[in-house]
């Protein structure tokens, strides 16, 4: 069952394509990932504990989880939800081949339902589930990390945090961060917009989580396919093949009919390769910006940030 969790290694993933504040990294290095690079915790490092990545939904912790899998490419990592602890075969399992393969980080998504559940069965898995986290001198814990991931941190009981001393918020992303995300998720892009206008993109989506600026860009890079769906009339233009020869190709851009050439027709007249698809504008995101909006709410923010105030470190 244990090697179902195991975490496949992605080298395409780097814990600076999470674009979390610079603080929050270094203290995600320190806490994680220098440690399983040193047999001795290096001056300055902070000690090894269980460690809780919380926040809102959204902010990147999952994303975070699979860049320090990737880091760390000599420790076998395992990852699941609580609620895929269902039985004491399963959470015994788990732990035995962590001590067996360590250095090991079991990665626990939903880590707030220990403190919530509420059937029998559930209660005893939360405690067997303590008294693992906690170790003994028969299961000691020595060379497993474990990292609590939750979206309602308020949720877990005193006992609960006792167990994860490092408490670490991934926080909604700040200017600079939703400028980088936007940056990232255009890239490779065929694109008509400049810096200023990305920026005037951020101010619009303060708020916004991670996840919600990739929904919103995946939106807006179906308007110019939409413009195309929607057109009634074509005019032949010239566009350049990508490639060393630099080709002119006459291809077919959708129009209004009062254009110079204009022809009357639909998408459905022409063949894929006849079309010439769009430039991603400023247009097109703040058509998507108009009906996307964040996932959480003040409310949400306030939960967040008096739990930080009261627990974080």
């Amino acid at each position: 069952m244990a090697k179902f969790f195991t975490m496949l290694k992605k080298p395409d993933v780097s814990i600076e394509e999470v674009f979390i504040p610079i603080n929050v990294q270094e203290r995600i290095e320190k806490s994680i990932i220098f440690p399983f690079k040193s047999p001795t915790i290096q001056e300055g490092t902070e000690n090894v504990g269980h460690v809780l990545l919380y926040g809102e939904p959204g902010t990147g912790k999952t994303h975070l989880a699979n860049a320090i899998t990737t880091e760390l490419s000599h420790v076998t990592c395992f990852s699941l939800s609580f609620y895929e602890l269902k039985n004491d075969r399963v959470l015994r399992n788990l732990f035995s081949q962590a001590r067996l393969k360590k250095p090991a980080i079991i990665f626990l998504d939903d880590v707030e339902v220990i403190s919530v559940t509420g059937t029998d069965e559930g209660k005893k898995i939360a405690s067997k589930f303590l008294l693992q986290l906690q170790g003994s001198s028969n299961n000691s814990t020595e060379g497993v990390l474990i990292v609590g991931m939750t979206n309602k941190p308020w949720k877990l009981d005193p006992t609960v945090l006792n167990c994860f001393p490092v408490r670490i918020e991934i926080p909604l992303p700040a200017d600079k961060e939703r400028f980088d995300i936007l940056k990232h998720q255009l890239k490779g892009i065929d694109i008509d917009l400049s810096d200023k206008e990305l920026l005037e993109i951020v101010k619009r989506t303060h708020g916004f989580t991670g996840a919600d600026i990739v929904i919103l860009v995946r939106d807006a890079l179906l308007q110019p396919v939409r413009l195309i769906q929607r057109a009634t009339h074509y005019v032949k233009v010239q566009e350049t093949t990508a490639n060393d020869q630099q080709v002119a190709e006459e291809k077919w851009a959708p129009c209004s009919s009062d254009t110079p050439g204009a022809v009357a027709m639909t998408w459905s007249d022409l063949k894929e390769d006849q079309i010439s698809l769009p430039k991603l504008k400023m247009d097109d995101l703040l058509k998507s910006l108009s009906t996307t909006h964040p996932s959480t709410d003040d409310e949400y923010h306030g939960a967040i940030a008096k739990f930080t105030k009261d627990y974080g470190n």
